[in-house]
């Protein structure tokens, strides 16, 4: 917690957009890692039945293409929203400092 406080009072922030291009490569590198379960554990399971694996691939195909639809709404998105959070940490700073913590 105390280095999320450091990096809001030292302001880096990095630009909201960002948060759209980190959903998408979290969805890329899921769907890669996920798409190799099915075999995997037919390897280790050969009699896992085929209705099981049907349904586990469907069940994961669902998965990847919600998880890949996802969008961020920047339209809520308000630059005096970080400000004003700035100002709350600061102001927990300060009480954190005057309380000799």
């Amino acid at each position: 917690m105390a280095r999320v406080k450091r990096r809001i009072l030292a302001k880096r922030y990095a630009p909201i957009e960002l948060i759209s291009v980190a959903v998408s490569r979290v969805a890329v590198e899921l769907r890669t890692r996920v798409e190799s379960w099915p075999p995997r554990l037919k390897k280790v399971w050969p009699e896992m039945p085929q209705e099981a694996s049907s349904v586990l691939r469907e069940e994961l195909a669902i998965a990847l293409n919600e998880l890949s639809d996802i969008r961020i709404d920047f339209s809520d998105y308000d630059v005096s929203d970080i400000e004003r959070d700035l100002d709350r940490v600061e102001s927990l700073a300060r009480d954190d400092t005057d309380d000799g913590c």
